[in-house]
């Protein structure tokens, strides 16, 4: 099941705006690897620095992020390597893509640098109502059991 919308997340402005996707789109990238592999090639310039402000990450759920299916739950993540400066990805299972995914976007996309270390809840209640950030510097020096 696809809601036919894409998240895109400009963290260095501090903006975000929705795009809806046709039916077509959807049926030719069938989740995944593959809608998040066409996303970093449209988004991501090509001769961008893989570790540069132009380098996207590219989220796409699979097909049954948010079902019963078992292992159904599951996110793809694309970008611009930095160790060959191809096409990097991996797949994850967790409940970020069923709470994108109840929150009503098939793809949250994260598009350039960001000064500082922010964090983007992936509460469903809260995307829904207004995307916004968290500035999380002082997190980053502590283990992940106390964080």
């Amino acid at each position: 099941m696809y809601w036919g919308r894409i998240l895109h997340i400009d963290v260095s402005k501090r903006k975000t705006h929705v795009q809806e996707l046709d039916d077509d789109w959807l049926k030719e990238y069938v989740g995944g690897v593959a809608m998040a592999a066409r996303l970093a090639y449209d988004n991501i310039p090509k001769g961008a620095d893989p570790l540069g402000p132009d380098n996207a990450l590219c989220f796409a759920n699979s097909a049954f992020a948010g079902t019963m299916v078992p292992v159904g739950s599951k996110h793809a993540v694309c970008h611009k390597s930095p160790l060959t400066g191809l096409l990097g990805d991996c797949l994850a299972g967790s409940y970020f893509s069923a709470s994108m995914k109840r929150a009503g976007y098939d793809e949250p996309q994260c598009i350039a640098y960001c000064e500082k270390k922010a964090l983007s809840p992936s509460d469903p209640d809260v995307v829904a109502q207004k995307t916004r950030r968290k500035d999380v510097s002082k997190l980053l020096q502590e283990l992940t059991a106390s964080s």
